[in-house]
């Protein structure tokens, strides 16, 4: 992991996950596998709790697919 940090708040604005084995376990040059990039980042700014409130569709039936799956 490649982290690039803020100079002010030391904040992590970008996440690289990389890569250095190929799937036989033999050592490669490091590939990005994903990267996370954010931007207008706030701290400390207040949210409202709605915005953390799950409200499901109420139209689209539950349909547990775990037996089906395993």
């Amino acid at each position: 992991v490649e982290l690039w940090l803020g100079h002010e708040d030391l904040f992590p604005y970008r996440v690289r996950y990389l890569r250095a084995v190929d799937a036989k376990g033999r050592s490669t040059p490091r590939v990005a596998l994903v990267t996370l990039e954010m931007f207008d980042v706030e701290i400390g700014t207040p949210l409202p709790d709605a915005q953390f409130r799950y409200d499901p569709a109420s139209d689209v039936p539950a349909v547990d697919g775990t037996k089906d799956y395993l």
